[in-house]
């Protein structure tokens, strides 16, 4: 079931957290189907409450999206990893 959802800049892409866990997948529109997911580089957490995804949106570096503890993240590829802070959004 879909939680949140955020259309890619190219306008063919969009990328759906699935409700219950660290689950995004990304949906070709064109072709109407799930192509993919997005990897998170960290082992699951089975034994803890797990963080979920809440888009912020694409953008110029790709997909970007907060977890539900507040940590920043970005999909290279296809693959889910922590953003770097910086000085405008530590």
């Amino acid at each position: 079931m879909p939680h949140q959802m955020a259309m890619g800049t190219d306008g063919n892409t969009l990328y759906v957290g699935n409700t219950g866990g660290e689950s995004i997948s990304i949906v070709d529109l064109n072709a109407q189907q799930v192509t993919g997911g997005v990897v998170f580089r960290r082992p699951a957490q089975r034994h803890l409450q797990r963080d979920l995804p809440a888009f912020a949106g694409d953008g110029l570096v790709g997909l970007e999206f907060i977890m539900s503890n507040g940590t920043q993240w970005q999909v290279v590829g296809n693959t889910a990893l922590p953003r770097p802070a910086d000085p405008v959004a530590p």
